[in-house]
């Protein structure tokens, strides 16, 4: 870095247990008006912090290695569901971030070797969930609204064995936690096996109860014309000469 005039860096440091807390600021110590001209501002500013290649940046938090006191259960719940997503930094009117802000799901990516902070607002990128793949479920709304009870239950009870084999899957991880995030794991898991109970139990009701059965088929119907209706505004939008028959 270069620093010139009145641009300074303050470095402070703070000894806590095994690790060192460092504080950096990057200062403008111009002496302005009251109504500071625009060419004595600092633009688009940032800091890289490097360690000459070693990992040494420790996470403010690491739930994997430091017992929650946190008693909310919510909290616990999404402290071990985003355990991969450390934070190394924590910016005042700026963000931290990295060269490779996704998970780190290995223990040497545990410790960056180099943080930087951000001018922009906090980010930071989470993928999405994406259903699996699987042919035999059945989602088309007008298939659904016409398919009779044997059809549904090739199409919707693959729904509900896909999401007990997942969670077959997420106690085997479970399993592999430290102690003291094993109860979390746990208490989440219990819900969701009750979640898969409820969702089987609710397909084999819609199959069997002839009531039930006439509002699904409904619904389906419902929802598929009120899709079709927003495709057709939408397509007006872009060309009014457009017919409904057209679109």
């Amino acid at each position: 870095m270069t620093l010139s005039g009145t641009i300074t860096l303050e470095v402070d440091t703070y000894v806590a247990g095994d690790r060192i807390l460092v504080e950096l600021a990057l200062c403008n110590n111009r002496e302005t008006p009251s109504r500071i001209p625009t060419e004595a501002w600092m633009f688009q500013t940032q800091l890289t912090v490097h360690a000459d290649g070693g990992c040494v940046f420790l996470p403010v938090r690491d739930i994997l290695t430091q017992p929650d006191d946190e008693h909310d259960d919510e909290l616990r719940r999404l402290s071990l569901q985003y355990r991969h997503r450390l934070e190394f930094a924590i910016g005042r009117t700026c963000s931290a971030d990295s060269d490779d802000p996704g998970p780190v799901t290995r223990p040497h990516h545990r410790r960056p070797h180099h943080r930087r902070p951000h001018h922009l607002d906090p980010h930071l990128r989470n993928p999405r969930t994406e259903a699996r793949p699987d042919d035999r479920v059945l989602t088309d709304m007008l298939a659904l609204a016409d398919a009779d009870p044997a059809t549904l239950a090739g199409g919707l009870l693959p729904i509900a064995d896909g999401y007990g084999a997942w969670l077959d899957e997420q106690a085997t991880q479970a399993a592999t936690l430290p102690a003291h995030l094993r109860a979390v794991a746990d208490d989440a898991l219990s819900d969701a096996h009750l979640v898969h109970t409820q969702l089987a139990d609710g397909i084999y009701y819609l199959l069997d109860n002839d009531d039930a059965l006439t509002c699904f088929r409904f619904m389906n119907r419902v929802m598929a014309d009120q899709r079709t209706h927003s495709e057709v505004v939408r397509l007006r939008a872009e060309d009014d000469t457009l017919t409904v028959a057209a679109e």
